[in-house]
C-alpha cells in the first residue's frame, strides 16, 4: 500500500524531539501581539508631550533625547511587529530576534535614567545615606521599575526557552548599569557632588542593575512555569509517536486529528474515542467496535483500503490508531463541491470500492457501511482519482458468530439507513453478508450519478419502510449526464430486495463495470481538469476533514 510520507531533501527533515523542542516555542503571534502593546503604550506620549504643552501655553518640557528615545522605542516595535505578521524572518532565528527586541526595548524604556545626578539632593555629606530630601538612588529613573514590569511580561507571553529570557535579562542588568556609569559624561556632574562622584555612580548603578537582574531572574521562573506548561500540554498531545496538531473531523464515535510523526518526515491522521468530560472513555462496546476497525483494517493490504500505521491506548486511556494522511475529499464532499459525477467516472471509482471489499470479502469480512462520507478521493503524487476506502469499525466477521452481532447491534441501528440493505433495516442478521454491500455500492452509485439518495424520506422509519418495499428508478431519469442503459441495469441488479437476486460479488460487479470501457472510460486530462478546479490546495493540509466518524 502506497504511503503519503514525501520524498524531501535531509535540510528538510527535523530532528527527534523537535515537536517539543525549539520548533514548539516559535510563535509569531505572540510576539507581534507584545510588540503592537509596546508600541501603542510608548506612542501615547509621542502625542501628549508636546499636546500638553500647546495646550498650557508653555514651553514644550521633554528635550529631543527623551523624545528620541520614546520614538525609537515604536518604530522598532512596529517593525518587529511587522516582520512578525509577514513572517519575515525564519523560524530558526526566532529566539535570537526576540532575545534582541527584550534587551533593546528594556534599554529604551530605562534610558530614562540619563541626567539622574541632576535630581538628587545637593547635600554632597548625605547624599549617599541620607534619610530625607532628594532622591534616594533606589527611586531614581521612576521608569526602571517599568522595566521590571516588561521583562517579566515579556518572559511570560513570548514562548522562547526560559534560559533565553534569562540571558536577556541578565544582559539587560549589566547594560543598564554601565550605562547610568557613563551617562553623566552626557551631561556633566554637579560641582557640589564632584567629591562623592565615583561612590554616586557606583551605588546608583548596583541599585538599578539589581533591580533588573531581580527581575530577570523572576522571569527566568515564570518562563519555566509557562515553558514547562506548554510541554506538558505537548506531551498530553501524543498518540504513540505521533503528535497531535490540529483536529481535522469529529463525530459521535469518535474524532480525526492531524498528527505529525516525531522522527519521520511524515503526516498521518489519527482517529481516536472522544471522552466525557469527565475524562472517562466512553461504552466499552465502544471501545471494542475501534479494536474491531484497527483489526480489520491491518488484515486488509490492498491500496484502495486506507493504511493502518499503529495503534494503542494513549496515557489517559483512549484508544487510538494511526492511519495515512489522505490528500483529497471524501465522494459526500466531491458531489457537493461540483454535482453529479459523469457515469464514466463513476465506473472508475467504483471498479476501485470492489478492489479494496474484494479482498476484505475474501477475507470474511463485510463492511456494511459503505456510502460516499466512507469512500476518500484522493491524490498519491501525480495520480488523481484514487480510491480509499474508509471505516471498518462496524465490519461484520462471517465467522464471529452471534456474539459480533449482539457488539454491533448495541445502538438502534448498524450503518446508515440510506445506504443499508433491506436485510440490515429488517433486522435479518442471517442475511448478511457480502452482497449487503453490493446493495450499499448500488446506492453509492445512484447518489454519485443524480446527486440524491435512492430513496427521499423525512424520517428513518419511512426511509426503512421505502428500502422493503419501494421500487427504486433507473439513474438515468434523474442523471444530469447521460447514463448509458447497461449502467442503469448493474445499478438496479445492485439494488435488488432479496440478495439472491443480487449481482454476487464484487469481482463479478467489477467485471460488469469493467465492460463499459468498451463504450467510454475516464481520462487522466478530465481527472486533471476537476482537480486544478475542485481539489484541495497542494501541501494544504486538508485530510479526511470531512469524513465524520461515526
Amino acid at each position: 500500500m502506497t504511503s503519503t510520507a514525501t520524498n524531501r531533501p535531509l535540510a528538510h527533515l527535523e530532528l527527534p524531539g523537535a515537536a517539543s523542542g525549539t520548533r514548539a516555542t516559535v510563535d509569531y503571534g505572540r510576539l507581534e501581539l507584545v510588540a503592537w502593546i509596546l508600541a501603542g503604550l510608548a506612542a501615547v506620549p509621542l502625542f501628549a508631550w508636546p499636546l500638553v504643552a500647546w495646550r498650557s501655553g508653555g514651553v514644550w518640557a521633554q528635550d529631543s533625547w527623551h523624545y528620541a528615545r520614546v520614538a525609537a522605542l515604536v518604530l522598532l516595535s512596529v517593525g518587529v511587529a511587522i516582520a512578525c505578521r509577514k513572517k519575515a524572518f525564519p523560524s530558526r532565528r526566532f529566539s535570537q530576534i526576540a532575545l534582541a527586541y527584550e534587551v533593546f526595548t528594556t534599554l529604551g524604556i530605562t534610558a530614562a535614567i540619563v541626567g539622574w545626578q541632576w535630581t538628587v539632593h545637593t547635600d554632597a555629606t548625605t547624599m549617599l545615606w541620607a534619610e530625607q530630601g532628594g532622591r534616594q538612588p533606589w527611586e531614581l529613573g521612576g521608569t526602571l521599575p517599568w522595566a521590571g514590569v516588561w521583562v517579566l511580561v515579556f518572559a511570560t507571553l513570548v514562548p522562547m526557552h526560559p534560559v533565553y529570557h534569562l540571558a536577556g535579562g541578565l544582559f539587560a542588568a549589566v547594560a543598564i548599569a554601565l550605562w547610568t556609569l557613563v551617562s553623566p559624561a552626557l551631561q556633566g556632574f554637579p560641582a557640589e557632588l564632584v567629591s562623592v562622584q565615583t561612590a554616586l555612580s557606583v551605588k546608583v548603578a548596583s541599585v538599578v542593575g539589581v533591580q533588573t537582574a531581580i527581575a530577570a531572574m523572576m522571569a527566568y521562573a515564570a518562563a519555566r512555569y509557562v515553558y514547562g506548561m506548554r510541554r506538558e500540554i505537548s506531551r498530553a498531545r501524543r498518540m504513540g509517536s505521533y503528535t497531535l496538531q490540529r483536529k481535522l473531523g469529529e463525530g459521535g464515535m469518535g474524532e480525526v486529528w492531524l498528527g505529525k510523526h516525531q522522527m519521520l518526515a511524515r503526516t498521518a491522521a489519527i482517529k481516536l474515542i472522544k471522552t466525557d468530560r469527565d475524562g472517562s472513555v466512553l461504552a466499552e462496546t465502544t471501545i471494542k467496535r475501534f479494536q474491531k476497525e484497527v483489526a480489520a483494517a491491518v488484515l486488509l493490504k490492498s491500496h484502495r483500503t486506507v493504511e493502518v500505521y499503529d495503534y494503542g491506548i494513549a496515557d489517559d486511556g483512549s484508544f487510538y490508531y494511526v492511519m495515512e494522511h489522505l490528500d483529497g475529499k471524501d465522494l459526500l464532499d466531491v458531489v457537493r463541491a461540483s454535482g453529479p459525477m459523469p457515469w464514466q467516472r463513476v465506473v472508475y471509482i467504483l471498479k476501485q470500492v470492489c478492489h479494496s471489499l474484494g479482498e476484505a470479502h475474501h477475507l470474511g469480512l463485510v463492511h456494511r457501511d459503505i456510502k460516499p462520507a466512507n469512500v476518500f478521493l484522493c491524490r498519491q503524487g501525480r495520480d488523481l482519482d484514487q480510491v480509499k476506502v474508509l471505516d471498518f469499525g462496524i465490519v461484520k466477521d462471517l465467522g464471529a458468530g452471534d456474539g459480533d452481532v449482539n457488539l454491533t447491534a448495541a445502538g438502534h441501528f448498524v450503518g446508515t439507513p440510506a445506504y443499508a440493505a433491506p436485510e440490515l433495516v429488517t433486522g435479518m442478521a442471517d442475511g448478511v453478508d457480502a452482497r449487503t454491500d453490493i446493495y450499499s455500492i448500488g446506492c453509492m452509485a445512484w447518489f454519485l450519478l443524480t446527486g440524491r439518495l435512492v430513496f427521499e424520506a423525512n424520517t428513518e422509519i419511512e426511509m426503512i419502510f421505502k428500502l422493503g418495499h419501494a421500487t427504486p428508478d433507473p439513474p438515468s431519469q434523474h442523471a444530469r449526464h447521460s447514463v448509458p442503459g447497461a449502467l442503469d441495469e448493474i445499478v438496479l441488479a445492485c439494488l435488488e430486495k432479496d440478495p439472491d437476486d443480487r449481482i454476487e460479488s464484487v469481482d463479478v460487479l467489477a467485471k460488469r463495470l469493467g465492460a463499459l470501457d468498451d463504450i467510454d472510460r475516464w481520462t487522466v486530462d478530465s481527472a486533471s481538469a476537476w482537480w486544478e478546479q475542485y481539489g484541495p490546495p497542494l501541501d494544504s493540509g486538508e485530510s479526511m476533514a470531512a469524513h465524520d466518524p461515526d
